[in-house]
């Protein structure tokens, strides 16, 4: 016996609408089912050979750089095993430091090969600017240019040369042959040494000649300003002296040549004959010295002679007489 299904919701309700009056209710949707995987086989295909069918399931194929995928059937993937996608390889070349611009290739294809720069900065403060490689940068084959040790000139040192001399050979790179010509300490002489570093070697021991007088002016001698100082720190000068020597030995005028000579025989002389005529004064320079040499001694004015005092006493013995 067949049975009537049951009268669905919907019917039931259209039903109750159309006996009040009200509109019908409207049908609702059906229900939601779970979306069919990927991988569900299509429907079979017969094979004009009359074996199996073609496999009509679904796979992922991957790019042959390995990029992206694409999904395909089975039997579609067996004939095109592999395919190039649109991004490029991206491979790291064989500088290490860039990567292949070239479309999407195969593992078996050679990349590119990397046409760039090096820019790495050198110890020596140079680009590299070799084409670009993997490893260390190759030694620089630039010069680099450094004042000498006096400030005459630049030197240029190659880059090389620079990195493997020790202390002392850089000591020897930077001499430049010229004269020193700074100024000693202890007078105001220029050093005469070739260039060097550091401060000018025995100062003191300065090779400039330089004017100096006997105490009296008269006798002229050329010493070493080594001399002259060592004269000048014996104890017999005041500290004022010796700092006129330092600071004006570079053009000494001979008429204020320091007096360290000794004076001689000659010299006692005539500062004796000088003290004699007037024993308040005595030869300051050398002319004096010399003047008094060459003037004999003359004696005072005889009473009587024909002068101004001589004829005023004659006046006044007659005034008296009378």
């Amino acid at each position: 016996v067949l049975r009537r299904p049951p009268p669905r919701r919907e019917q039931m309700a259209n039903s109750a609408a159309a006996a009040s009056g009200e509109p019908p209710v409207p049908p609702s949707p059906p229900p939601l089912m779970p979306a069919a995987s990927t991988f569900q086989p299509a429907a079979s295909v017969p094979s004009p050979s009359g074996g199996c069918s073609a496999c009509q399931v679904i796979v992922t194929q991957v790019c042959v750089g390995g990029h992206t995928t694409r999904q395909l059937l089975c039997c579609e993937a067996a004939t095109s095993p592999s395919f190039a996608c649109a991004e490029p390889c991206g491979r790291q070349l064989s500088c290490e430091r860039h990567q292949c611009m070239l479309g999407c290739h195969a593992g078996n294809v050679p990349c590119q090969v990397c046409n760039e720069e090096c820019k790495a900065v050198l110890p020596c403060g140079h680009p590299c600017g070799k084409g670009c490689h993997a490893g260390p940068c190759p030694p620089c084959d630039g010069t680099t240019k450094t004042p000498c040790h006096g400030g005459h000139q630049s030197i240029s040192i190659p880059c090389t040369v620079r990195a493997s001399a020790s202390p002392a050979e850089m000591q020897t790179l930077l001499m430049c042959g010229v004269t020193c010509g700074k100024q000693l300490p202890f007078c105001q002489h220029e050093c005469l040494e070739k260039c060097h570093s550091g401060a000018c070697p025995t100062p003191e021991e300065c090779k400039k000649k330089v004017t100096v007088r006997c105490q009296c002016r008269r006798i002229k001698r050329q010493w070493e300003c080594a001399k002259v100082q060592k004269a000048l720190a014996s104890g017999h000068h005041s500290a004022e002296e010796v700092e006129s020597y330092r600071s004006t030995s570079r053009a000494l005028p001979t008429s204020t040549a320091p007096s360290v000579v000794p004076c001689d025989e000659e010299c006692k002389a005539a500062k004796e004959r000088t003290s004699v005529q007037n024993p308040k004064a005595e030869p300051s320079t050398a002319s004096d010295c010399i003047a008094v040499q060459k003037k004999p001694p003359t004696a005072g004015p005889v009473e009587g002679s024909d002068t101004r005092s001589g004829r005023n006493k004659r006046k006044n013995n007659i005034d008296a007489q009378q």
